[in-house]
């Protein structure tokens, strides 16, 4: 994807917008992940 200089400036702020939120979306996965595995654990089938 290609983007003019504008653009790149004007998008500044959602691309740190974006990035928050990936950052978000990762925490969340990898706790949910961690919260899976540690009921795995407690619980083995």
């Amino acid at each position: 994807m290609i983007l003019s200089p504008g653009k790149v400036a004007k998008g500044k702020g959602d691309v740190r917008r974006g990035a928050a939120e990936a950052a978000n979306w990762i925490v969340r996965g990898y706790s949910m992940m961690i919260s899976l595995a540690d009921r795995a654990e407690r619980f083995p089938r």
